[in-house]
């Protein structure tokens, strides 16, 4: 679970940080000085209730588009951190899912998650992209 009773804010990155033992270790809210995001909030929230199920989904993701093994890894995805409106142009109802891959020290595999609230489809959470940061 994630605690979200102790939040910290971070002024340099306009976020709200809750804290949580085990995967990931770091899940930052947006919002301002006065307090997170309430939309951004209620999503943590939300997605806390899941977390696990969610959390599995978002690294089958990722393998069902990369080999890892070819690509000479031997080690598994691992999530550190989950963002939830990092960025004011951030959506309301999605949240991103960082991981790092054992061995590879070079970059973040990142997962957008997205929270399906049409009336006509299945209501949940559904990873929608998958990206690559390298520094």
């Amino acid at each position: 679970m994630i605690d979200f009773s102790n939040l910290l804010y971070v002024p340099d990155g306009h976020v709200w940080h809750a804290n949580r033992n085990g995967e990931p270790e770091e899940v930052v809210i947006g919002g301002t000085e006065s307090g997170p995001d309430e939309g951004r909030l209620a999503l943590a929230k939300l997605v806390s209730e899941d977390l696990d199920v969610i959390l599995t989904e978002a690294k089958r993701y990722v393998a069902s588009f990369m080999s890892f093994d070819k690509l000479g890894a031997k080690g598994e995805l691992w999530v550190i951190g989950l963002e939830f409106g990092r960025l004011p142009s951030d959506r309301n109802s999605d949240f991103h899912v960082l991981m790092s891959l054992d061995h590879d020290d070079y970059g973040l595999w990142e997962v957008t998650v997205r929270r399906q609230t049409h009336p006509q489809l299945k209501q949940g959470f559904y990873p929608v992209r998958f990206s690559r940061t390298e520094w």
